[in-house]
């Protein structure tokens, strides 16, 4: 690491012209000791170099992660968004709640559920606090330089009491949705009045938003867009490392560079995302016909042969839960039980590194009227769903690609 060249790239047309148009170029990874040897074993996609070994494991995540076999999942995470209604619902009448672990719950869920056939009920389940404390190792491991046996490999053979990297490692490798209620609480400039009228005037009052009822909501997929805008999950963007050296308009670039799309930046850039790019403004996603604008780029999913294979997958879970949870409730701050008065919600809150998490908050989530009980509490508690045939459902959709 020591020496190379670190270039950070803060437009969307330049980054997509390296990242994506010389994709063979910037395919490769850098060193990062820490995060590729240590604590992951050479075993994660994201860190590992554009070899065999990756193409292998890209194709396998492709096949099923595109949008095709993506839209299969769409019963599990459907269920899960329902259990998730179902679970606020029953704690609209408290001064507030953990938002962090309601959504870890559900998210984690459906992820378990896929992949190894059981469901996550408690936000407090050990597996589920072993996986958040592992994202947020993760996000520490990965960033470029931030620790010196990257730079310096050879301090590796150290032994253990001078290298203290090694146990936290070793620990490692053995053990978006929360942005969008930080919005509601504190960027509400009409948009949650908007979405609610689209809702009310597709979906009505007798039933829970649908995935088929997306092509008439796009003012709900712009919301889903605006919040992977505002405040992308990696807003530093993962490192990429050149091949070989390559010129762009007149610049050098060294062979092993490290270049980082700097996503927070081209996700603030007005020549094309528009005007007060701080602010939450689904609108920019609309045409003057209120159509969606799909034309608009998505940084927050990376760019070239790095791109996000799992980035359908995301989409679908948070439109899902963006359209019931808007259909459902008026999302409010927490309030203090000894004096009734809202706790003010940070929107600038949050932890750094590879992964960007608001800090924990409290939020109420408070049924827009009666109708709201009936249908969530009509559709039940979904623990006693058999979600084995779903999964045999899934199956069988497979078998038709």
């Amino acid at each position: 690491m020591l020496g190379q060249p670190v270039i950070i790239l803060s437009t969307s047309e330049v980054a997509h012209d390296l990242l994506a148009k010389r994709g063979a170029i910037f395919s490769d990874r850098p060193r990062l000791f820490l995060a590729t040897e240590l604590a992951l074993k050479g075993l994660n996609i994201l860190m590992m170099n554009y070899t065999d070994q990756f193409r292998h494991h890209q194709r396998l995540q492709v096949s099923v992660l595109n949008a095709t076999p993506a839209a299969a999942y769409l019963p599990i995470q459907t269920l899960e968004s329902q259990q998730l209604l179902y679970d606020l619902l029953q704690t609209s009448a408290s001064t507030g709640i953990d938002v962090q672990g309601a959504f870890q719950r559900t998210t984690a869920s459906i992820i378990h559920t896929l992949l190894y056939g059981f469901r996550i009920q408690d936000p407090n389940d050990s597996v589920l606090r072993s996986v958040v404390k592992l994202n947020e190792e993760f996000s520490e491991f990965i960033q470029v330089g931030a620790h010196i046996v990257d730079q310096f490999p050879v301090l590796n053979h150290l032994p253990g009491f001078l290298a203290p990297w090694k146990a936290k490692a070793e620990n490692h490798y053995r053990t978006n949705l929360v942005w969008f209620v930080v919005a509601c609480i504190t960027q509400n400039q009409g948009f949650v009045a908007r979405a609610r009228a689209e809702l009310d005037a597709v979906v009505g009052p007798d039933r829970l938003p649908r995935p088929d009822d997306q092509p008439r909501l796009p003012y709900i997929t712009a919301i889903v867009e605006e919040v992977l805008r505002w405040r992308p999950a990696g807003p530093e963007g993962a490192p990429h490392l050149s091949r070989e050296e390559t010129t762009y308009h007149g610049y050098r670039i060294p062979r092993g560079s490290v270049v980082v799309a700097n996503i927070w930046t081209i996700a603030r850039e007005e020549a094309v995302f528009g005007p007060h790019p701080d602010a939450f403004i689904p609108e920019r996603w609309l045409d003057d016909h209120g159509a969606f604008r799909s034309s608009l780029p998505a940084p927050a999913f990376g760019y070239g042969r790095r791109t996000c294979p799992g980035r359908y997958f995301a989409r679908n879970v948070l439109w899902i839960v963006v359209a019931r949870l808007l259909w459902s409730f008026d999302i409010r701050a927490g309030v203090a039980a000894e004096t009734g008065e809202p706790i003010p919600v940070d929107p600038e809150a949050c932890t750094y590194g590879l992964v960007m998490r608001a800090l924990p908050f409290t939020a109420r989530f408070v049924p827009r009227g009666s109708w709201v009980r009936e249908v969530i509490a009509r559709a039940g508690d979904t623990y006693g769903t058999d979600h084995t045939a779903l999964l045999r459902q899934i199956g069988a959709e497979f078998s038709k690609l």
